[in-house]
């Protein structure tokens, strides 16, 4: 029998049915990523097309100097929706309450959820880390994405996809 969790989509008001990932075993790892769109920053600009929070990573190696959705491990204990606001918060320095879980990336020993969610307006956001956080207008991202958000980042702006899943 497979357990199921429910994320809830704050686009269609509505929980969603989300696999939960095989048990953690043998050096099975769980992260999660998520993408931010709003529309402008409170009090400073507002914008005629969305834009999207990336964060240029440092690490893992293969991702140095690429950019990302803003996520990391689940922690022992965790939910992959408590890794995502807590991940968010550390990161960005941004209090995120409303993810939608939109689907998932699997390897043989890992497993990202990806997380999307909307907001109108920021009032700000910084890096609390070594890492590079900034915003950009969905029609114009960097080059240098990491190559999974040339499908991700499409993914995660089309509201009527529910739940993907993708092996690699």
């Amino acid at each position: 029998m497979n357990k199921m969790n429910k994320s809830f989509s704050i686009l269609n008001c509505k929980p969603i049915e989300a696999p939960r990932p095989p048990p953690e075993t043998n050096g099975f790892k769980k992260y999660v990523c998520g993408y931010l769109t709003f529309m402008g920053q409170q009090g400073v600009v507002r914008w005629k097309v969305p834009h999207i929070l990336l964060v240029q990573k440092n690490r893992p190696t293969w991702q140095a100097g690429k950019w990302n959705g803003i996520g990391g491990k689940i922690e022992d204990g965790e939910t992959s929706a408590q890794a995502m606001k807590r991940e968010f918060m550390e990161e960005a320095a941004l209090c995120v309450e409303n993810w939608n879980c939109f689907g998932e990336i699997r390897g043989s020993d890992y497993v990202v959820y990806l997380y999307r969610t909307h907001i109108d307006c920021i009032a700000g956001y910084s890096s609390t880390t070594d890492e590079i956080i900034s915003s950009w207008p969905i029609d114009g991202l960097p080059k240098n994405l990491v190559h999974t958000n040339e499908f991700v980042i499409p993914l995660a702006l089309q509201t009527q996809i529910k739940y993907s899943i993708f092996e690699t």
